[in-house]
């Protein structure tokens, strides 16, 4: 008895001790942080560079893309220079356009931004006073102790940077979406030839489907659109 009740007090006292760590580990789930004098630095026009997966997959960065606008842009006074768009404009002003695109995205893949001097140049390129970047961490749907609970999981980080190289504001955060019975069944419809690395059908990987990742990318970017340095009035 009194060594079950010494052992309890140990894990207690563990357990003490690294609430204040988990606690900080906790609130890395969701940060932002801005320029300490954005007063200095009008944020008036943004270009956002393509989306980055840190993982060789192109579908999850066009879903994000198809949605920033509505989820993210929409929701600040800002004038955007969509990740589409900041491609297309890339290619016409060099003569090396998948080079340079391939820099940029190394850049935002290695460091999650731009460092100054690129940033200063693709930002006059673009003819915009700032540059956007987002970087995807994770992208995946995960079958939980429950199976009839799956969930889809997204970490993100985004940093903005002005013409000068100062960052202004970065941002890192993580959420996740049930995934319905009923499209889950639908999934499990889908051959393994016909289905995507992370479960949604090849032909329709970032248009229409998943609801379970749209509900979780837009509760997020909606969360950094309402804490963005500028909001509607």
């Amino acid at each position: 008895m009194h060594k079950a009740r010494a052992f309890f007090f140990v894990c207690a006292g563990s357990f003490l001790l690294l609430a204040p760590a988990v606690r900080a580990a906790l609130a890395l789930r969701d940060t932002v942080w801005t320029c300490a004098d954005l007063a200095s630095h009008p944020i008036r026009e943004i270009a956002i560079l393509p989306v980055v997966n840190v993982v060789d997959d192109a579908r999850p960065s066009l879903f994000v893309e198809d949605r920033l606008g509505p989820y993210f842009c929409e929701r600040t006074r800002v004038s955007f220079v969509l990740p589409g768009e900041a491609r297309r404009k890339l290619e016409r002003r060099t003569r090396h356009p998948y080079t340079q695109l391939d820099s940029l995205t190394r850049q935002v893949w290695i460091s999650g931004r731009l460092d100054s001097f690129t940033a200063g140049d693709v930002a006059r390129q673009l003819q915009v006073q700032s540059v956007l970047c987002i970087r995807i961490d994770r992208w995946e749907r995960l079958e939980t102790w429950n199976t009839r609970r799956t969930r889809a999981f997204v970490t993100m980080r985004s940093a903005l940077v002005d013409s000068g190289g100062s960052v202004l504001w970065t941002a890192i955060g993580e959420n996740s979406a049930q995934t319905s019975l009923k499209f889950q069944a639908e999934l499990a419809e889908v051959t393994p030839l016909l289905r995507g690395e992370w479960g949604v059908p090849l032909s329709t990987a970032y248009m229409r489907r998943a609801p379970d990742f749209d509900r979780a990318l837009s509760e997020l970017l909606g969360h950094w659109g309402r804490r963005f340095p500028v909001r509607r009035p």
